[in-house]
């Protein structure tokens, strides 16, 4: 009676396979200070707005010493952002983000190549990530820039009875 929700897929690459990007009018840059401007678009806008905005608030904040927050910029305005872990000697790739409007512009291949320098710069040999697997446009730039499934999961739930 449980039904499938969720499946992701766990992908990983070799930092050597994401070169930094240089995409004109764009600009990448990697903090491991947690801005308002950074936080403003990944947890007020993206996936953790709303009730759970406080708790996300305060997971990034126990990252304190391991995280690389990357904002890129078009035009001076806050249009991509992107979170890594260090774990070393790999780096979690978490919380991408593209603002609705700018998607389809390669921001983030310029997130991805930002959070990679930065993990280079921290002895990490390797990135992860974890994309749902429904989540076709995400799957084809992680694909793009090197990123290989590596297995998946997904949780189950019961159904509440109507």
């Amino acid at each position: 009676g449980y039904a499938l929700r969720s499946p992701v897929s766990v992908e990983g690459a070799g930092l050597e396979e994401l070169p930094a990007s240089k995409l004109l009018g764009v600009e990448a840059s990697c903090s491991e200070e947690l801005s308002e401007e950074w936080f403003d678009l990944s947890g007020l806008r993206g996936r953790f707005r709303g009730a759970e905005v406080p708790v996300y608030r305060a997971l990034l904040g126990r990252l304190a010493g391991r995280a690389g927050f990357v904002l890129v910029r078009v035009d001076g305005r806050a249009a991509a952002a992107g979170l890594g872990v260090l774990a070393p000697p790999w780096a979690g790739i978490f919380s991408m983000l593209t603002l609705p409007e700018q998607r389809g512009r390669r921001l983030g291949e310029a997130v991805l190549g930002s959070l990679a320098g930065w993990a280079r710069e921290r002895a990490a040999s390797r990135l992860y990530l974890q994309v749902e697997t429904g989540n076709v446009a995400a799957r084809r730039l992680y694909a793009r820039v090197g990123f290989t499934p590596r297995y998946t999961y997904h949780y189950r739930f019961q159904p509440r009875p109507r």
